[in-house]
């Protein structure tokens, strides 16, 4: 069966990047659109690699006199610079920040919060300002936001309470609210959401449902809502969207067929969400909205390679880009895998 894609594209084939991948790819666009992906490298390194404006890739970038631990989180802000915020080897929360937007020069890590209890994710505000969430010590959800839109001060860090065992998964939403979907120590999916936009007052956390395993990850919709895919104990595939008002969620819903790890999704051009996730023979799999907004969704299709920990971005002309690392614990299969939409 050929794989379905964004109208008036392809799939291209998997690129091997290259790379010794110690966790899994952190993308994020440049200021043009471009992707440039993180990793965390052997010794606890940071190293990023960028495409070209010719949709080849340039060279692997070390940061040098960095040291992260877990899983790096990069986010643009709207200067157009990155800022990284990643967990140090000593538990502490710490970002590097881009000194111009394209620079290959970063300023040097500041921390921001001396021991922390897991990984941070990030995103922008609707006034534009970083947002950082994450486990506390404490094992509660925290958060800290920048205090301006290019200064680089935050606010002391503050508790949002809930008990996540995974990274936080925050996403902003039409309205203009911050939703962040986490798994609790029991298994259950929950989500967090601001009482109003840029506000630092926050609803009751919501439950969803149970049986949850892995990371939940939150995405938007073509209409700006909330879309959260999870996998469930049983290897299915689960998501919940948010209501048209964005004030709630339509109870969750199964996309057939069994998956392993944690999903992957994006926005395609042609504003169907996409999902991906490893299938049970290993190979990655693919499945889409049948129509912008749809509740219906495609079959299952494989992309015809196997790549684990996978992340999915929408870079130039909102054409689909899937990382992974490849399969397998030797040193020969940690090289970063990519798989682009291409024009036909």
């Amino acid at each position: 069966m050929a794989v379905s894609t964004t109208p008036g594209t392809r799939w291209g084939a998997w690129t091997n990047l290259g790379g010794a991948l110690f966790s899994p790819p952190a993308p994020v666009l440049t200021a043009d659109h471009r992707v440039r992906v993180f990793v965390r490298g052997a010794a606890n390194s940071l190293w990023s690699r960028a495409q070209n404006r010719d949709t080849t890739w340039g060279a692997w970038l070390r940061h040098e006199g960095v040291q992260v631990a877990g899983v790096p989180c990069p986010l643009r802000g709207r200067d157009g610079r990155h800022r990284i915020f990643h967990r140090t080897p000593g538990g502490g929360l710490a970002v590097l920040t881009q000194s111009t937007p394209h620079s290959a020069v970063y300023g040097p890590p500041r921390v921001l919060v001396e021991r922390i209890g897991g990984d941070p994710a990030a995103v922008l505000g609707a006034d534009g300002r970083a947002q950082v969430f994450f486990r506390g010590a404490d094992g509660a959800l925290w958060w800290s936001r920048g205090q301006g839109l290019a200064a680089e001060e935050y606010t002391r860090p503050a508790p949002l309470g809930g008990e996540p065992d995974t990274t936080p998964s925050p996403v902003l939403d039409a309205s203009g609210r911050i939703t962040v979907a986490v798994r609790d120590g029991g298994g259950v999916l929950r989500t967090l959401t601001q009482k109003t936009e840029n506000s630092g007052s926050w609803e009751s956390w919501r439950r969803h449902t149970a049986d949850v395993t892995g990371r939940p990850v939150a995405v938007l919709d073509a209409a700006g809502r909330v879309c959260v895919f999870h996998r469930g104990a049983d290897g299915s595939l689960r998501r919940i969207g948010q209501t048209d008002d964005h004030q709630g969620f339509h109870p969750c819903a199964t996309l057939p067929g069994a998956v392993l790890g944690d999903p992957a999704a994006a926005l395609g051009q042609d504003g169907r969400l996409q999902v991906f996730a490893q299938g049970t023979d290993g190979e990655l799999w693919r499945s889409a909205q049948t129509d912008a907004g749809s509740t219906a969704w495609t079959d299952w299709t494989s992309l015809a390679g196997a790549a684990v920990d996978c992340a999915a971005v929408a870079g130039a002309r909102n054409l689909i880009h899937v990382l992974g690392r490849g399969p397998g614990g030797a040193e020969g299969d940690r090289h970063l895998r990519c798989l682009a939409e291409r024009w036909t």
